[in-house]
Parts: C-alpha cells; structure tokens; sequence
C-alpha cells in the first residue's frame, strides 16, 4: 500500500507552489499561511495491488498494517503502523481515497481489497510550529477501534434520543401547566357572580386591586357577597399567579374570602403570589372548592421551629392559634391525639356516648310521664317570652314542648323547635352576652342575675328536646361551669381569648406571641399596640416578650372567668335543676358536643340523601346544581342555608332528603319543609347553574319565605 497526504480536490500536497510561483516543502504552517485558514480537512490517498499473494491472516490484526504493494516510488512516509517514536517509512503511490473512519470488519480477512471513501481529518494549527512535526499515527479499522467507534456513535445516538425525550417532556409538563391553570381560571370565572347593575348604588361596594401583571383593577360587587367572590374574580383575570392571597397594608393583613367584602370598602388591596391555596377561612382544612381550602400554616407560625421554646408555650407555638372564625379542625373526632386540639383531651369537660345514652334515657322518660305543653310564642317578642315561661313555670324542665309561632300554620314536629330556639339563642347572644367569635355572659348593671339562672335551664331543656347546645358559648367557660377551674391549662386560657377578641387584635396578638420566642426586646409599634389593648382590661404594666404570655394569661383569666363568675354560677345552678344533675353531673371527660355542633360543607353534603338510581336526566342535572351551589357557599352563607332547611344552624338532623315534584309553571318552585328537614326540587326549569344559584339566593334573602306556611 502506498500512501500520500491529499487535500479536498485530491491533490498531492507533498509541495506547496506560492502566489509567486515558488515551490516550499510541505508543513502545516506553510500550508496554513497560503491556504489563509486555520482550520483545514487533510485526506491520504492510499493505492492498493490486488496482484499481491495473500498472507497468512493473524489473530491480532496485525495483518492490516503489512503493504500489499510494492514500493514503486522511493518517497517514504511514516508507517500508519508504528508507534511514537520510530522511523520506519512506506512508499506512496496516489491512487484512490482512504476513509480511515469509514473501514469496518471485513469477513475474508486474508486479502484488504477493498476501496473506501475519502476519509477526513480535522486538523487545527493551536499551537503548531512552523517546523514539521513528527506524528503517531494510528490505522482505524482494527477490532478494538471499530468495537470503541461504535460504542461512541451508540452513546451520542443515546445522548441525543435522551435529549429529544426530555424536549418532549419538558413541553408536555408545560401543555399540561397551561391546561391546568385554564381549567382553574374557568372554575373561578364560573363562580364570579354577576356585577351589580347602577340603580343598586346602596347595595354594593367597589373593590379595588393591584394586579401583580394588569396593574390597578376595580370591580363592583354585592354587599351580601363575601370577598370569595373577589377572590375568583381576581384568580379569572390571568392565569398566573395560580394561588394568592390578598393583603391590605399599613398593617400588612391578609383578607380572608370568608369576610363580607364591605370591611375593605375604600382599600387598595394587593396580590401576593402563594404556593398553598387560600383556606375559606383562617382555620378551614377542608377541601369544598376549587382553588381553595388546602391545609395551610398560619403566616404567623409558618415555618417555625419550637424546640427551643420553654414548655409553658408549648401549645402555642406548634400549631396555629384558631382566628375567632370558629375552625372546623378545632374539634376534630381526634381532636384527642392531635396537636391542633384548643382544649386538651384530658381537660375537656364531656364524655359523649355516656352524656348521649343519659340524654337519651331522661328524654324517654319524659315521654312516658308527662303530657306534652304547648307554648305560643312570636318572633318578635320570642327572647322575652321564652324567658318568662322558664322562669315562671318552675316544672317546665320537666315537660315535653310543641312551639306555635303565631301568625304561622307550621306544625311542631321539632322543626318549629329548632327554629323558635335558634331565635331565642340569636336574641339572647345580642342581650346578655359579649365577645366576636365566641361569647361568654356580659357583666352590667342593666342585666338581673335571675335572668342567666333562667338561661341555665333553657340550656339543659333545650339540650334534652333537640340535642341543641349553644356552641357560641366559650369553651373555657363552659368547661369551668362543667367539670371546674382545675381541668383547664393556660394554654387552653390564651387560646380561647384569642377567639373571644376581634379579628384583628387577635392576629395581632399572634404576631406579637411569635416575636417573644425571637427577640428580646418587640419594636415600638407592636409595644404600642399592646400598651393599647392591654390598658382596655385595665393593665399599666408596658409588655415585654418575658412577660407577655403571663400577662395574656392573667387578661384570659379575668374576662372569660372571673368577670362572669357571678353568672356562671347561676347559669350552672339553672342548668343542673331536677334531673339535669344527672344529665351534666359527670362530665370531666372529652366529648364531641362542640364538634357535633359545628357545620361544615362536609357534614352538610354527607347529609344529602337522595335515590340517585331513580332520577331523571333533568332531575339528576338539578340535583348536581343544588350540591355545586352548597359548596359555593360561604361559611354564613351555609349556616342561613341549612338553618332555612332544617330550622337550625346546627347540624341537629341526622340526614336532610330531597325529593322531585313536575315543573308547574314558568318559573321553578322550591319547597322545603322544615320539620322532616326535606327539599323538594323541581324537576327541571333552569336554563343552568346560575339561574339556579341566582333563584337560592332570592329565596333566601326573601323574609316571607322563612314564615311557615304550611302544617
């Protein structure tokens, strides 16, 4: 085999001819400097003489390196063979192109016949001399080479197939991100309700946002809307950010979607983009709409660590505090184990199988002995007549009740109980008792002492006829009443003050018991504010964050205890007449009252009953709206929906049933009848979800349609 160095037109370049016509030895400097360039392909020409006696093939390839040729020329040129370092020379003879990469295993290995294309070498000229260098060459095309060049063409094909499926997933994730956000931005557009028309300038506020993209947007909405609404119309106008919360400033506070949307009338509200969606409200851990409801820290507490809190604050700084809107979680059926319990499991005051069995037995009891009274009573008048029959009729805690509300045909079946109490309770909690969230008696001069003994019996007897209990009423200051002083701890006091106090002072005062694990001294504004709040209860001593926990402690104590502690004793003394000892008189351990007295949009659609097997497509399309517009409904929205079904804002029922009657007329009919807690839809009539949900609202917010009018 001869040899010999070509470039791209397969000429020799064995000499190099300038511009002037004179002839230089071939280097690679050279060759740069004429060619102008800096990076080139070189070619070997290679000729091969088929006429050569085959050889004897060895195992070790080495066969490839032997010339099949002669040497018909003298010029010599290093041996593709030989290692760095030696001499030995073949002769070249330009015939045909040799393509080193392209030669591949040949199976007749005596005889290397075979022509190939041009092979290319790229060369570059960093750091060559203009002097020629001496080169080790190598031969492609032995078993170790062409096994190493394969393997590195599989992983570059691997490389680059792994490349593409990422592209492609990287575009599917972003299609499917894009599609998700879509489909949130609709679920909020669907719920925005409908903006307020320019005759209703009374009845609707104007609510203004800095969007983070679209800059200062404002929008008209109903004063009996919640800031929900608010929330979907902002989250319907982009896609991103896809959850938020909205923020007033000067202080920095969140809004919460359960608020009415007239307690930020005339407030710029700001975006700012969260990882978590927003609760419903401050303590809400159940999912009942999209885009809302997850499990999340409060901002105060959230990411903080309390290993190295003193044991007294245990309690306050694992979980979050309950904001005075009562949280569905606080009561949890394992509210016994778990760290987000207000009240301990072995402080609380109630043991509910047992306190269930005994009301149950006196119940009986009652029906079997006694004749069953009948009291006409008005709506107007109600807190003052009920208050009167139980002070005056000393055996009525012995009696059997049927309410009539004069003026109206409802026949008592407990559901003209439900209601008479629920209003009894609404006048009551505005006359004889204070607080925000939760409400403990009002001490004052213009309410007799007779009247909370008179409350105590109305609590039990109310208790017995329809498991109702006025959860409204403080925890601590019924599990004092109940089972004493010495079953609550001081975490149990702080925590309880903080749902007794507004709103606002209480994330204020949450803020405040975050900075005392941190800082030893609290900036000027927070020690003004609780200068400020401390003084109302009658404190001079400036707070500091040693002292604030035993000063919190010592107000808790004060309000929720001690200031009513005349009324507490004659509620407890009105509560625990007759029978009723026996009925309250061994309550020290965890019952679920509380719990079973909350509702939520859980309890509320477990309760739905209905034989979905047997409806209609119209039916069951009506059915399907009258869900979607209970998990719409804000937390007060719920209360008056189920309080207009049932006659109780309490969950008191144990199911609520709906049934159908035939579309009659032009417009849709909804019945409800109160007593046996049933709701009779019409089976069709709505031209689509927000006809229905635009009809409910009128419905409610409609004073005749809450008289009974019907037996």
């Amino acid at each position: 085999v001869s040899y010999e160095i070509a470039n791209f037109k397969q000429e020799p370049v064995s000499s190099l001819v300038d511009s002037d016509g004179a002839v230089h030895e071939f280097t690679i400097h050279k060759y740069c400097e004429l060619c102008k360039t800096h990076q080139f392909n070189l070619y070997i020409l290679v000729e091969q003489n088929p006429e050569v006696e085959d050889e004897q093939v060895k195992e070790d390839d080495s066969d490839l390196l032997i010339p099949v040729f002669g040497s018909p020329v003298e010029e010599k040129i290093p041996n593709l063979s030989l290692e760095a370092g030696q001499t030995e020379c073949q002769p070249v003879v330009s015939s045909q192109f040799y393509h080193a990469s392209s030669m591949s295993s040949v199976d007749d290995r005596s005889r290397r016949n075979r022509r190939s294309t041009p092979s290319s070498t790229s060369t570059s000229t960093g750091g060559t001399s203009g002097e020629e260098t001496s080169f080790n060459w190598t031969l492609i095309g032995s078993s170790s080479d062409r096994r190493q060049l394969r393997e590195e063409q599989q992983n570059e094909l691997e490389k680059s197939l792994k490349a593409d499926q990422e592209k492609e997933a990287s575009k599917r994730d972003a299609a499917q991100r894009l599609e998700s956000l879509e489909s949130l931005r609709s679920a909020r557009l669907a719920r925005v309700p409908p903006e307020p028309d320019e005759m209703s300038n009374g009845e609707k506020v104007k609510i203004s946002i800095r969007h983070p993209s679209l800059g200062a947007v404002s929008r008209y909405f109903a004063k009996r809307e919640t800031m929900l609404a608010v929330y979907d119309w902002c989250g319907s106008l982009s896609l991103e950010p896809e959850f938020f919360g909205l923020y007033t400033t000067l202080p920095k506070t969140c809004v919460s979607p359960s608020l009415p949307v007239d307690s930020v009338a005339g407030a710029m509200l700001y975006v700012e983009e969260q990882s978590v969606p927003m609760s419903l409200s401050n303590d809400e851990l159940e999912v009942s709409i999209r885009g809302f409801g997850l499990p999340h820290l409060d901002p105060i507490f959230e990411g903080d660590d309390d290993s190295d809190l003193p044991s007294s604050w245990h309690g306050l700084s694992v979980t979050p505090i309950p904001s005075p809107v009562e949280p569905e979680s606080t009561f949890s059926e394992h509210s016994s184990t778990s760290p987000s319990s207000t009240i301990h499991a072995e402080t609380s005051p109630f043991e509910e199988e047992t306190l269930t069995e005994r009301r149950a037995n006196i119940r009986d009891e009652l029906y079997d002995a006694c004749e069953v009274i009948q009291v006409r009573v008005s709506r107007e008048k109600i807190l003052d007549r009920v208050l009167q029959i139980y002070k005056t009729t000393l055996d009525i805690g012995s009696s059997m009740l049927s309410f009539i509300l004069e003026g109206e045909q409802g026949l008592d079946m407990d559901g003209v109980k439900r209601e008479v109490f629920t209003l009894f309770w609404e006048r009551a909690l505005e006359t004889f008792f204070e607080g925000h969230s939760t409400f403990v008696p009002r001490v004052g001069p213009d309410v007799p002492d007779s009247h909370y003994q008179t409350i105590g019996r109305v609590i039990s007897h109310c208790y017995l006829l329809i498991g109702m209990f006025p959860s409204v009423i403080s925890k601590v200051f019924i599990t004092a009443l109940l089972a004493g002083k010495d079953a609550l701890s001081a975490d149990d006091y702080i925590s309880v003050f903080l749902e007794h106090v507004s709103e606002y002072d209480s994330l204020r005062l949450k803020s405040a018991i975050k900075m005392s694990r941190s800082l030893g001294v609290f900036p000027d504004e927070m020690t003004q504010f609780l200068f400020e709040f401390f003084s109302e209860y009658g404190v001079v001593q400036t707070p500091t964050p040693s002292s604030l926990q035993d000063i919190l402690l010592s107000v808790a104590k004060t309000e929720l205890i001690a200031r009513p502690s005349v009324a507490l004793n004659e509620i407890k003394a009105g509560m625990f007449e007759g029978k009723y000892k026996e009925l309250w008189g061994d309550c020290r351990k965890e019952d679920h009252l509380y719990e079973k007295m909350k509702l939520t949009t859980s309890k509320v659609l477990q309760m739905i009953s209905v034989d979905e097997m047997s409806l209609c497509k119209s039916q069951s399309q009506v059915f399907k709206f009258l869900k979607h517009y209970i998990r719409g409904l804000s937390p007060k929205e719920l209360q008056s929906f189920f309080r207009y079904v049932t006659g109780s804002s309490l969950p008191l029922v144990k199911s609520v049933k709906v049934m159908f009657h035939p579309q009659v007329g032009a417009f849709p009919m909804v019945y409800i009848h109160t007593c046996s807690a049933i709701i009779d839809l019409p089976s069709g009539g709505y031209t689509g979800f927000q006809d229905f949900r635009v009809q409910m609202d009128n419905t409610l917010q409609s004073p005749e349609a809450w008289l009974f009018t019907s037996a």
